[in-house]
This record gives C-alpha cells, structure tokens and sequence, in this order.
C-alpha cells in the first residue's frame, strides 16, 4: 500500500528509473487514490519531467483519469497547454485525452479549436490521435461542419494510419454532420480510395448508413 505522500517523495528523486517507478504506481492505483485533484497533479507534474520516459508514461494516463477529477477546468487548462507542447509525443496523447474528455470539457469551442490545430500538426502521430479524437468528440463539437471538413482533409494524409483513423472518424459521425448530402458524396468517393484499408472503412460506413440522402 502507497499513498501520494510516498509518489511525491519520489518524483523529487534525482533517479530517474524511482521516477519512472512512482508514476508506473500513480497510474496503476490512481482510481483507488481518495483525493483525485492532487493525484492528477502529481501526474501533470510528471508530464514536464526531465525524462522522456516519465513524461510519456504519465500524458498516457491522462485521457483515461480527466472524468475523475473534480476541478475540471483547472484539468482542461493542463490538457490546452500540453497540445502546445514542443514534444510530439505529448501533443498525441494530449489529442488523444481530448477526444475521451471532450464531453466534460467546460470550454468546449477552445478544445474544438485545440483538435483543429492538431488535425494540422507536423507530425503525422499527431494528426492520426487528432483524427480518431475528432471522431470521439464530434457529437459534442460546435463547429461540426468544420470538423468533417478536418476528417475529410485527413483521409488525403500522405501516412496510411492517419487516413484509416480519419476514415473511421467519419463512420461515426456521419449521423451528426450537418451536410448529409455532401458527406453521403464524400464516403461515396472514399470507397475509391487508393489505400485498401481507406476503402474497406468507407464501405463499412456506406453499408451501415440504412438512409440515402436524397
């Protein structure tokens, strides 16, 4: 048994490997932890870490602990400032922890524009959470047009991943865009596409949709 008095003491190390150990066991007993605010603190903290390592590890968990913390927009702040990070890896799993977050966000817009910009981001492991988030997220985004457009830009990506996401993006959201017509028309195209695996997910949406627009 561990408490956050025992995590803390040890990302205070100069080790990094009793670092690494501390946010190994802040993730794996953060849902039996009582006070959640400080917990995820603690892994906010472990986020600008000196080590890769640690850093990776403890944004992983972000997305997965965001519904339990009480002060929710003090936690979206963190996620907004981590998408701004110089470290790819961080931006990713920031996207990634938005889309599963989104619908507790209290600054919804600001995390829609957040996904936008990320949908744009250099690095095409960005842009593949980017997509798969604004699939996640797209029930509760106000500028829904907008995002389809995003998810139909990202089925063009030059890597594969990217496009598969994005592809499966817009097989979930195709029920909430607000252009039925012209999405019917894009997956139509997407079922041509180059890639096979683009394919095979714009035929699955196409099949499942039981109403042609018009």
């Amino acid at each position: 048994m561990f408490n956050l008095e025992e995590i803390h003491k040890k990302s205070e190390s100069s080790d990094p490997y009793e670092r690494r150990e501390s946010v190994c066991q802040l993730r794996r007993e953060f849902s039996s932890l009582p006070d959640k605010q400080k917990a995820w603190e603690e892994l906010i903290k472990f986020t600008a870490d000196e080590d890769s390592v640690v850093r990776h590890w403890a944004v992983q968990e972000l997305g997965k602990t965001f519904q339990q913390i009480p002060e929710k927009q003090k936690a979206w702040e963190d996620l907004h400032r981590l998408t701004l990070d110089e470290d790819s890896f961080l931006r990713h799993w920031a996207a990634e922890a938005l889309g599963k977050a989104f619908q507790q966000i209290p600054e919804k817009q600001k995390a829609w524009e957040d996904l936008h910009r990320l949908a744009a981001d250099e690095y095409g492991v960005v842009r593949l959470w980017a997509a798969e988030a604004l699939g996640e997220a797209f029930q509760q985004i106000p500028e829904k047009q907008k995002a389809w457009e995003d998810l139909i830009k990202l089925t063009d990506d030059e890597y594969s991943g990217v496009r598969f996401w994005a592809a499966h993006a817009l097989e979930n959201a195709f029920q909430q865009t607000p252009g039925k017509q012209k999405a019917w028309e894009d997956l139509q195209r997407l079922t041509l596409d180059e890639d096979d695996e683009v394919r095979g997910k714009a035929r699955e949406a196409v099949e499942k949709e039981s109403q042609i627009p018009v």
